[in-house]
């Protein structure tokens, strides 16, 4: 009745309505209310109240009683406009509901006195620029705390004001639905006071400051008791309900084995204006996967909508709508929650449409969504069960669903290991696994390493866990363009000045695929770094495995860097900014990094005949972090001699030599630098050539590098007596094979007595008349073939004796002889013996100067001091008559000659002139 004066007056424009006892004045009202269960409403109701307002309200109720009261669509929206309740007389310690434009959160309270009068007083501003919802309706009686609300009635409710003092009580709201529908309630702010009761078939208690999940009624009923714990403060409640459609069960409860399929119909028609929601919860701890079968939205103003969490306004995982084709709807990315609750809404508008949807979900124990929320997030799969089902995880470097994030994502291992065979870890970049593959950790691996997106999101499928099974790893977002993983046998990555404005620090990893023997090469080009920033690459995975090279700021380029071990990687690259400022701009090149399998630096195999073992990619300069050894089978019954070519190392890095025929090994030689090493024999059946430029992670430097030809040899040796006799092999018997023999002799080098030098007296014992090509003795003047070469020609001719002496205390002897199929002859046995030659004469250069040396016009001892102190040879005198008078008629006799030949030749050279000439003409014709 209220309400239809208030509307009356609203029409008609009058100042003063009566209703009852009372009356309602645009400016100025008062009422009187005494009857139980009665409404009352702001003037003008519903339009708005005006301004300039001063209503009161007193309410009485019986002696004894208390007054439940309650302003549903409650809006006190104007400026400056207030609603004041008292609890009894009109008095500041008597006010118990204070209700302003800011103060009112839901359009429905509940005031409760502790008397049997209540007085309401509104005032209203004169400000009339924005009415707003300047309204209310009320209502009060005698009963328990508590209203009761249709969908018709307002949607937001759960505020209550009581005086201080007063006792604990409980106050009840019932939703009650029409047409068979259901309530739908959620709960937006958290419970300050108290707890709820939720009675929904069964009763749900709910109490803290925590998320309340949404509810559906199992029915078109639905009842909420809020209970006050604390007398002296008023819980703040806010809840909201409305009216569903009833599309079967709403709340669904899963284990971990069931999988559940929603769907609106079984097919045919879509009713119009349908509100389905439904609730799936998976067991805690699990999260939900789940994938549309059928997808067949033809309106398009029809929707799936899939929410992450207890709240329909969680964060939403998506909003699906089309006509899907089979192979279109497998496309659809699976979804996949970060908690084990979803809730599913389908919604269509006023048209009816044909179509249907069909989205099985399940949950997984392990598997999940995870979105940037903060860096650092773990995530693990530790199987303690027998065995694991396959599961889903997605990582998107946005904190919502819908908004993909502009970074990468980086997986990093702290722990990994996969000791089942079946055991796979599979990681796709993008959203699901029909994106491009990355890689794939292989079970009996442990050896996991960081993963890059190339995008804003990753999935990875974890599959045949078994038990014992585990990764343990973390996720963040990284800065695009600043991270990458890369798996392919050779490549290169780069970075720009512009992809370091907002990050410090940059990281790749690098670990192709490849078969043993290989290992990784790196090197950086372009280098254009601030001062203080560095390039560091490690051994491994993680900045805490070992640092391999450290470049800064000094360098234009790098060494080529070899990864450590006989491993192609992993390597781990990291990019360290410091904060100096940068002096290069945007778009500039940092650097370039290229990197391939090397084909190996460790080798063994079998010694051929002769061969070559070289630093590695000699004739350029080595790797940096090289460690190489190549080991040869020799033989029984061979020595190797070894010949450095060149020779040429950072004095940081070295060469070793190592006979490995017997254990322990015995070193034979160990070098470094630019001088050559001296010739090598020895005896054994297995050599190992080593090499190593390892040195600290800051010292890059490297050099060319070496190369070692060897021989095989037949027989030979070194030679350190002072005298001793050799022989070819199976002297003085002819060789039938082909042989090839080395010796190197080297005695002391000075005379302990005389301290003068000693030097080396061969003597050679062959039938020289019978070498050849074939069959020959090759002497070197030291202890190398690199040592100049002594001439052996003049002992040719059937001479079977030759002595000769060195310069020095070295003598390089070979023999040679090649059994070829033109070479029927045997080779020659030679017979060599020397002795240590004490010099008596010195060069002053310290040479041992030879007798025969000694003023014979040439400088043999290299400074001249041979040729000095020499005799001087004169010539007799001859007579210079003989010769004048022979020159004197010689030049008589040839100008006779010419005086008579003269014209002659003249008339012979015209004729034949003239005699060509014709012969060029009739040619011509």
């Amino acid at each position: 009745m209220g309400r239809l004066l208030a509307s009356l007056c609203a029409i008609a424009g009058v100042l003063l309505c009566v209703q009852g006892e009372g009356f309602y004045a645009q400016d100025e009202c008062s009422y009187d209310l005494t009857v139980n269960d009665t409404s009352f409403t702001s003037p003008l109701y519903p339009a708005p109240y005006g301004t300039e307002v001063n209503c009161t309200w007193n309410i009485t109720v019986d002696e004894g009683s208390t007054i439940n009261l309650v302003f549903y669509d409650f809006h006190i929206d104007g400026d400056g406009d207030l609603l004041l309740v008292y609890d009894g007389s009109v008095s500041e310690e008597n006010v118990i509901g204070n209700f302003s434009k800011d103060s009112i959160t839901t359009e429905s309270i509940i005031v409760l006195s502790s008397s049997n009068t209540t007085i309401v007083k509104l005032t209203s501003s004169n400000l009339t620029s924005d009415y707003g919802k300047r309204r209310f309706e009320a209502f009060y009686n005698t009963d328990d705390c508590g209203w009761t609300f249709t969908d018709t009635m307002t949607k937001t409710f759960g505020s209550v004001y009581y005086p201080t003092g007063s006792q604990p009580v409980n106050c009840k709201w019932n939703l009650e639905a029409r047409y068979g529908d259901k309530m739908f309630l959620t709960v937006n702010s958290p419970l300050n006071n108290g707890y709820f009761l939720i009675n929904n078939g069964d009763t749900a208690n709910y109490t803290g400051d925590g998320v309340f999940p949404d509810i559906i009624s199992t029915s078109t009923d639905l009842s909420v008791t809020l209970v006050f714990t604390n007398k002296d403060s008023s819980p703040s409640l806010q809840a909201s309900f409305l009216t569903v459609s009833d599309c079967g069960p709403s709340s669904i409860k899963l284990n971990v084995t069931e999988e559940v399929t929603i769907s609106p119909i079984q097919g045919g028609t879509l009713t119009k204006m349908l509100d389905c929601r439904w609730m799936i919860e998976g067991p805690e701890s699990t999260a939900l996967i789940g994938h549309f079968d059928t997808l067949t939205i033809q309106d398009s103003n029809d929707y799936v909508r899939v929410v992450d969490g207890p709240k329909l306004s969680s964060n939403l995982i998506g909003e699906y709508t089309g006509d899907f084709s089979p192979e279109q709807t497998k496309a659809i990315p699976p979804i996949l929650s970060t908690q084990n609750v979803v809730w599913v809404q389908f919604k269509t508008d006023e048209v009816n449409s044909d179509g249907n949807f069909q989205l099985k979900l399940n949950p997984q124990e392990k598997g999940q969504q995870f979105l940037h929320v903060g860096a650092n997030q773990t995530f693990q799969v530790n199987v303690t069960t027998e065995t694991l089902p396959t599961q889903f995880y997605r990582f998107s470097s946005s904190a919502s669903y819908t908004q993909p994030g502009g970074d990468q994502i980086q997986l990093t291992f702290n722990k990994c290991n996969l000791a089942t065979v079946n055991a796979t870890v599979t990681f796709y970049d993008g959203d699901s696994d029909l994106s491009p593959l990355l890689t794939q950790f292989v079970g009996s691996h442990s050896n996991c390493f960081p993963v890059y997106s190339n995008g804003p999101s990753m999935f990875v499928v974890v599959d045949g866990f078994e038990k014992g099974d585990y990764i343990v790893g973390l996720f963040n977002a990284v800065e695009t363009g600043c991270h990458g993983t890369y798996l392919d046998p050779s490549g290169t990555f780069s970075l720009s000045n512009d992809r370091l404005k907002d990050s410090n620090l940059c990281s790749w990893t690098v670990k192709p695929s490849s078969g043993d023997g290989n290992v990784l090469a790196m090197s950086f080009s372009q280098l254009q770094m601030n001062t203080g920033d560095q390039i560091v690459v490690y051994d491994g995975v993680t900045d805490e495995d070992t640092k391999i090279a450290t470049l800064n700021s000094s360098l234009h380029s790098s060494p080529t860097i070899f990864s450590s071990g006989h491993s192609a990687g992993p390597v781990f690259v990291q990019y360290k900014k410091s904060v100096t400022p940068t002096t290069l701009t945007a778009g500039d090149p940092v650097f370039l990094a290229m990197y391939e399998l090397h084909g190996g630096c460790q080798r063994t195999g079998d010694a051929g005949a002769s061969g070559q073992v070289t630093s590695p990619q000699f004739p350029n300069q080595y790797p940096f972090n090289a460690v190489c050894w190549q080991k040869l089978n020799v033989g029984s019954g061979k020595l190797i001699y070894l010949l450095f070519d060149s020779f040429n190392l950072y004095d940081k890095h070295k060469v070793q030599v190592v006979n490995n025929t017997n254990t322990p090994s015995t070193v034979i030689g160990s070098y470094s630098g630019d001088v050559l090493p001296n010739d090598i024999i020895f005896d054994g059946t297995n050599v190992e050539v080593n090499f190593s430029s390892v040195a600290t992670d800051t010292d890059l430097m490297v050099s060319q590098g070496y190369k070692i030809s060897y021989t095989l040899l037949d027989g030979g040796g070194n030679l350190t007596e002072s005298a001793a006799n050799f022989t070819t092999p199976g002297f003085p018997a002819p060789l039938v094979n082909s042989t090839v023999c080395i010796w190197i002799i080297t005695v002391v080098p000075t005379n302990p007595t005389s301290k003068k030098p000693n030097i080396v007296n061969l003597n050679i014992s062959i039938d020289v008349s019978k070498t050849g090509d074939d069959n020959y003795i090759e002497v070197r003047d030291g202890p190398s073939q690199r040592s100049p070469l002594i001439d052996l020609t003049k002992v040719q001719g059937g001479v079977t004796q030759k002595s000769l002496l060195s310069r020095e205390n070295s003598l390089w002897v070979k023999y040679v002889y090649r059994k070829t199929d033109g070479n029927a002859d045997a080779g020659i046995p030679a017979n060599f013996s020397y002795v240590t030659y004490k010099c008596t004469d010195v060069c002053k250069n310290g040479i041992c100067m030879h007798s025969d040396w000694v003023c014979d016009g040439i400088d043999q001892c290299g400074d001249s001091s041979d040729e000095q102190n020499c005799p001087t040879k004169t010539c007799p005198k001859k007579s210079l008559a003989g010769p004048i008078i022979l020159t004197v008629v010689l030049t008589f006799i040839i100008t006779i000659l010419l005086i008579i030949a003269a014209p002659r030749l003249k008339r012979w050279y015209q004729t034949r002139k003239y005699s060509t000439m014709d012969s060029d003409v009739t040619e011509r014709i």
